[in-house]
């Protein structure tokens, strides 16, 4: 072989190497543009269960198509923040596998999310509860109208959910009532505290303990903190700008505009500001599939339970009628109205 073959043979090798670099440099550019455009996605909409399956689905294909140990570990992070800390723990034993330039930090990660699990496990199962929220101990007796001939015993949620009927994704009719004042905006902490009915009707005492599963099982989130400013006080907004030195004149509007410009939601998340849940997409869809429970938490045709003048009309009845039944509940609500409204 002459040298000018040899030459043009080296260079197509060449030729060809590049091009091949240049197709992995290619692909790795639309992965990170990809990565960074879903980043801000989720720094908006803050839907950490997306997230997740956003990058589910890039380790489920090629994994990550370049360097950098924080995009190597954000799924375990997600995975740690949702508190699925077993799903963490096995990722980063594939990661180990996958990628063994990473066993340290992935070992000290792992021993971290242990040491996590154990924590949970020796506090208490009971999130802490504001008591400005509740009356006091003895408020919360074992029976409601006590010395009345409406005196009855309080039933648990623990013995509710004995003998009422799930929704289709597990709740019960109490938890779909939270999601409904949820939906108004003013949990947790409402103004008045929690409801006294909470107890006497659905047998829950402590209503942020459920508040916190919902949330765990994203029925609910809490909302971002500029959709919330309209209704911090107006030495509320000051403070806020104050803590950045920003000027504090004007009014409400004025304020709440400045902060939106001038501070990001990690600048007023670092504030412990007060902060309200939202409903999730699921949530919403929940609450929508059973509106009979708010409906017939607020009618004023509802009876007591063991109604002593007739059928039952409350929304542990309705509760079983429609699953035995299958109908809409807005017949059987209609027919019972039309049936009081005859006698």
């Amino acid at each position: 072989m002459n040298i000018l073959n040899l030459f043009k043979k080296s260079k197509n090798i060449y030729e060809n190497e590049l091009l091949e670099i240049n197709k992995e440099i290619s692909k790795q550019n639309t992965q990170l543009n990809l990565i960074n455009d879903r980043q801000k996605m989720f720094d908006h909409d803050k839907d950490i269960y997306s997230y997740i399956s956003f990058w589910e689905d890039i380790w489920s294909k090629d994994g990550l198509l370049f360097q950098g140990t924080a995009w190597h570990f954000k799924l375990a992070n997600l995975y740690v923040e949702s508190k699925q800390y077993d799903k963490a723990i096995n990722f980063l034993n594939d990661l180990i596998i996958k990628k063994p330039e990473y066993y340290d930090k992935s070992q000290s990660f792992i021993q971290k999310i242990i040491q996590l699990q154990d924590g949970n496990k020796t506090t208490s199962s009971k999130p802490q509860n504001n008591t400005s929220n509740y009356q006091k101990d003895e408020y919360y007796s074992d029976y409601s109208h006590k010395g009345t001939e409406f005196e009855k015993r309080v039933v648990t949620f623990e013995e509710r959910k004995k003998t009422a009927i799930p929704t289709k994704s597990g709740l019960y009719p109490a938890e779909v009532l939270l999601l409904y004042y949820v939906s108004l905006n003013t949990y947790p902490n409402p103004k008045n505290g929690y409801p006294g009915f909470w107890w006497f009707e659905y047998g829950i005492r402590y209503v942020e303990q459920y508040l916190s599963i919902l949330e765990e099982d994203n029925f609910i989130k809490y909302d971002l903190y500029k959709n919330q400013l309209s209704k911090y006080t107006i030495p509320q907004l000051k403070k806020i700008l104050l803590s950045k030195q920003i000027p504090t004149t004007g009014k409400k509007d004025d304020l709440i505009l400045r902060i939106k410009n001038n501070l990001t939601e990690d600048d007023l998340k670092e504030l412990a500001l007060p902060l309200k849940y939202i409903l999730t997409e699921k949530g919403k869809k929940e609450l929508s599939e059973n509106a009979y429970v708010p409906h017939m938490h607020q009618t004023s045709t509802k009876t007591i339970e063991n109604n002593p003048f007739g059928k039952d009309f409350t929304v542990w009845s309705m509760n079983k009628e429609l699953a035995n039944t299958g109908l809409d509940w807005q017949i059987l609500v209609k027919n019972y109205e039309d049936q009081q409204h005859n006698k």
